[in-house]
């Protein structure tokens, strides 16, 4: 799935799972109690972006419950951060029982935390 924004800024579903681990093994985190926030910049012009729950989250429900409650939260504050950046959305257990209103609290945490630690080192 891609999303255009209205400046042209294009986002795509990071799909490939090595893709994925490397992000995970070789990027940059910033974590809260409800999810961990991995990004490392690539060579395209474009935002590729994964939202995963492991299975210490627990069963399939539930960790597609967390990544439902994440995958919207996400798109709309991949704005934020630099063209040509993957990011993984990390969920954690705790997500399971938090309120929406934390949730929102606590991904826009995560992104202006990775927004002015990028901007810091550019």
């Amino acid at each position: 799935m891609e999303v255009r924004s209205t400046t042209g800024l294009s986002i795509t579903h990071l799909k490939d799972p090595r893709i994925i681990q490397k992000v995970k093994q070789e990027g940059e985190s910033v974590a809260n109690s409800l999810a961990i926030l991995v990004t490392k910049p690539n060579d395209f012009q474009i935002i590729r972006y994964a939202v995963i729950a492991s299975r210490s989250v627990g069963g399939a429900v539930q960790r597609n419950r967390c990544r439902r409650r994440l995958r919207p939260r996400a798109i709309e504050n991949l704005k934020r951060l630099e063209v040509g950046m993957d990011c993984v959305l990390i969920a954690r257990k705790k997500l399971l029982y938090a309120e929406p209103r934390e949730v929102d609290t606590a991904v826009q945490d995560l992104f202006n935390r990775m927004s002015n630690r990028t901007s810091k080192n550019g």
